[in-house]
């Protein structure tokens, strides 16, 4: 007799996880991407070789900065 797999889902997106990071102000969200990106081993943060790329938004509704992982 043969066993079936069970099949994975991923609900709720097409791949992993995207990484954000928001602030009230566009430098306070720059300040927290910076130190996100030197928890992670970036030393001089976005200016660093081989950083992740990351996008610039804004809430319309509360007036939020959100850095998004391309």
């Amino acid at each position: 007799m043969r066993v079936k797999k069970k099949k994975k889902y991923n609900i709720g997106g097409k791949g992993p996880a995207k990484h954000s990071v928001s602030g009230p102000s566009r430098e306070a969200a720059d300040k927290k991407l910076d130190e996100h990106l030197r928890s992670q081993g970036f030393t001089s943060g976005r200016n660093t070789e081989g950083v992740p790329q990351y996008k610039l938004f804004q809430d319309k509704k509360t007036g939020q900065y959100t850095f998004r992982q391309q």
